[in-house]
């Protein structure tokens, strides 16, 4: 078994980004709409205005873990079985500024190398231009990384873009959901 470690953005489909697609946009609506019910029926005023705070670091990693959950299940239901025993969750990140990149998640994965040397020859082609395409755009210490660049062509091909953002809108509401509070309740929670 050897491991290499990969940062999401790498692979073509695989993402957390909390800017433009995994918004939380949902789980505000209905944190809203949940008080302005409570409100109603309790026959006070609803403050609109009302903030809302957001534990980014808690939903990045939340996505992070159920982005890694699909992989390995996609893993899991194929031929594929076997060439990535574990993925194992490291870090997360966002940019200071969402111009050229966004949030990432970090991650060591575990591969067989005899099964992925045998991956490899199957696609020693694509493998060496992915290969090739890190080494210009990232850093130059990968050239010697087949396996880095093996694992990315493996997923690249076998996860499906619509059906990974399909998944991950399903749980984004629960995550964001999970780690949020009204402004308010937190600052009365901390002067506790």
């Amino acid at each position: 078994m050897i491991k290499t470690t990969i940062d999401n953005r790498d692979f073509e489909h695989v993402h957390i980004d909390t800017y433009s697609i995994l918004t939380g946009e949902s789980a505000d609506e209905m944190m809203r709409e949940y008080e302005r019910d409570n409100a109603e029926e309790a026959g006070r005023d609803y403050d609109e205005n009302r903030d809302i705070d957001y534990d980014m670091n808690a939903i990045r990693e939340a996505l992070a873990k159920e982005s890694i959950g699909y992989l390995e299940n996609e893993l899991e239901n194929n031929e594929l079985d076997g060439l990535i025993t574990d993925i194992k969750f490291l870090n997360t990140g966002h940019p200071k500024f969402y111009n050229y990149t966004t949030d990432w998640y970090v991650a060591e994965y575990t591969i067989d190398e005899d099964k992925m040397n045998e991956y490899i020859q199957k696609h020693l082609e694509a493998v060496q231009a992915k290969l090739e395409t890190y080494s210009k755009q990232y850093d130059e210490n990968l050239v010697d990384n087949k396996y880095h660049a093996a694992v990315c062509h493996l997923i690249d091909h076998l996860i499906d873009r619509e059906d990974y953002n399909m998944h991950m809108r399903e749980i984004e509401s629960e995550v964001y959901y999970e780690n949020m509070q009204w402004s308010d309740e937190k600052e009365a929670n901390n002067k506790k």
